[in-house]
């Protein structure tokens, strides 16, 4: 089986709504039984390599068993034993968490709210509270007035469908060489979770690389204000801009040239994993090569 670079966000799903007794690094040196265990499975989760067909029907089979138990414990009937096949790593996230969930049987609210949240985290980037300009701002534009970047106080800028807003980063000094923009929503307020939605619903870009527009200190990811998605819902930004051109390479899942385009599942959830990596650089051989930042709204109904 090739690399499949969302299973660390399968694997998340299962682990807060399901759960298992041991640890990753147990559960690791029972499928690798050695030492190393721990790192090979952290490279299978975020496809760094491919997932043997034999790796993908051990940790189907650490599922499944953990299904019996879980349904077990709640006085369910048993299932099939082989509820989850080594080829369903594969499957796109939200049909893996929804099977898993369906497999289940019986599972409380408390549980499927950590699923949500865990999702949301692994499909967002959030930066320190504490981080320096350039910091990211969602502007709401009314009439051709902008009020921002003044936030409500104890709430995040709302918007009506059709509002115009402009989303911009604020204190750049210089003009970056390229930007990228994606939006995660998040229905839970409108009695949707995540799993119950469309990826395509909940998972927007801006068609990255782009250039964004450098003027008076505010890196602009849109060239004018545009009106605001017609879906509900709270919308976490997640952008990033780019000083160093060779970097895109080490980010950029489709490499050091790609297109303007929407990402895609995998695409997306592989530049997470490239981005986290950048931002948490232990060596510092990226240091000052991108900036990265987070923001938030909301669209109501």
């Amino acid at each position: 089986m090739s690399k499949i670079h969302s299973l660390y966000v399968k694997w998340r799903a299962f682990r807060d709504i399901i759960g298992h007794p041991k640890s990753d690094a147990e559960l690791a040196r029972e499928i690798f039984g050695a030492d190393d265990g721990p790192v090979r499975f952290t490279k299978v989760l975020h496809g760094d390599v491919g997932c043997a067909p034999w790796i993908a029907d051990e940790i189907t089979n650490l599922i499944n068993k953990r299904l019996a138990g879980f349904r077990a414990a709640r006085s369910l009937p048993a299932l099939p034993s082989q509820t989850f096949k080594g080829s369903d790593l594969a499957l796109p996230v939200y049909w893996f968490t929804s099977r898993l969930i369906a497999a289940a049987g019986t599972i409380d609210e408390d549980r499927l709210e950590r699923g949500h949240v865990g999702l949301l985290e692994e499909l967002a980037i959030v930066p320190s509270p504490n981080q320096a300009e350039p910091k990211l701002v969602v502007e709401h534009y009314q009439g051709t007035r902008s009020f921002a970047p003044f936030l409500p106080s104890g709430r995040r800028i709302e918007f009506k469908p059709g509002d115009k807003g402009q989303i911009a980063f604020t204190g750049v000094s210089r003009a970056p060489v390229a930007g990228y923009a994606m939006l995660t929503r998040d229905p839970a307020g409108y009695g949707q979770r995540l799993w119950e939605a469309d990826w395509a619903e909940t998972v927007l870009w801006l068609p990255s690389p782009f250039l964004p527009t450098w003027s008076d200190g505010r890196a602009l990811l849109m060239p004018e204000p545009q009106p605001a998605s017609p879906l509900p819902g709270r919308f976490i930004v997640t952008s990033v801009l780019v000083w160093d051109e060779k970097v895109i390479a080490k980010l950029d899942p489709r490499g050091a040239r790609p297109p303007a385009a929407a990402l895609d599942e995998e695409e997306t959830t592989r530049f997470l994993t490239n981005l986290r990596r950048v931002l948490d650089d232990k060596q510092r051989k990226w240091a000052g090569a991108v900036t990265a930042g987070s923001a938030e709204y909301s669209v109501t109904a």
